[in-house]
């Protein structure tokens, strides 16, 4: 495990869940968000240390 834990935000759920487990696969701790208000609720309690967000 690399200790790094990651925070994917896309409104696609299949894009997002792929992304998500592509990452995890390669030894990262993932969380998952819908969207910016879940992202914005998850950050405090999962602490993540980097976020991908899907901007288009």
């Amino acid at each position: 495990m690399s200790g790094h834990h990651l925070l994917v935000v896309d409104d696609e759920d299949n894009l997002r869940s792929m992304l998500a487990a592509a990452l995890q696969h390669h030894g990262f701790e993932v969380s998952e968000a819908a969207d910016g208000r879940e992202a914005l609720a998850a950050i405090p309690t999962k602490r993540p240390d980097l976020i991908l967000l899907d901007v288009m």
